[in-house]
């Protein structure tokens, strides 16, 4: 992989991470589908809609393929992402959940999920990983081992361990990531761009 290629992909960074999917899709899901559903019943059922429209049909059309591409993307989102992340926008909310559960089986079983992602992603780091994320997982685990040797209960280190799972494992799996955010970001545009233009010819009506 070139070094431009590199650089570009970590410029976008944390915004195909699946913290900020999930903000993208939770954000736009209601809306997304009530589109669909509207456009979806109007062309199946009234199928002389765009010659009533005119010049002004291929808006529907945008406003139904938007949304569609919208809710695939929401689909692959909520399919592919680890299940901690599903329903979750903020790495907070999820490491408060797992305070909630820390014993030392379930902070045993997330430091060995933590030491396993720390490997593979230091032989094969995702591509568009900020730096830095790697090398603070790492110490958190350095930490981790530290005060465990010097007699320190588990609680005194968890939130830690916790915070470097989420922050890492939100760049898991690139390429479904990447599929989400393009599904997303198409269904994003193609929503967008018909509805600015009614309400802006909306208000032209009104005030001329």
């Amino acid at each position: 992989m070139t070094r431009t290629r590199v650089t570009w992909l970590k410029r976008i960074g944390t915004k195909a991470s699946w913290l900020t999917l999930n903000k993208i899709s939770q954000s736009f899901l209601a809306k997304g589908v009530t589109i669909l559903s509207l456009t979806a019943f109007a062309l199946a059922n009234f199928p002389s809609i765009e010659s009533i429209l005119g010049s002004s049909g291929w808006r529907i059309q945008a406003l139904f393929f938007g949304s569609f591409l919208f809710v695939i993307g929401h689909l692959i989102a909520a399919w592919q992402a680890p299940p901690e992340f599903n329903g979750r926008s903020e790495a907070t909310q999820i490491v408060a959940e797992m305070l909630v559960l820390d014993t030392k089986p379930f902070f045993d079983g997330r430091l060995n999920v933590l030491q396993q992602l720390v490997s593979r992603f230091r032989s094969d780091p995702p591509p568009d990983m900020p730096d830095g994320y790697l090398q603070n997982a790492e110490l958190a685990l350095r930490d981790a081992s530290k005060a465990a040797s010097s007699g320190n209960t588990f609680k005194d280190y968890s939130r830690d361990i916790y915070h470097a799972d989420i922050q890492l494992r939100q760049f898991a799996n690139p390429y479904a990531r990447f599929s989400a955010l393009v599904f997303l970001g198409c269904g994003v545009i193609l929503m967008i761009v018909p509805t600015g233009l009614n309400v802006f010819r909306t208000l032209l009506y009104f005030f001329y």
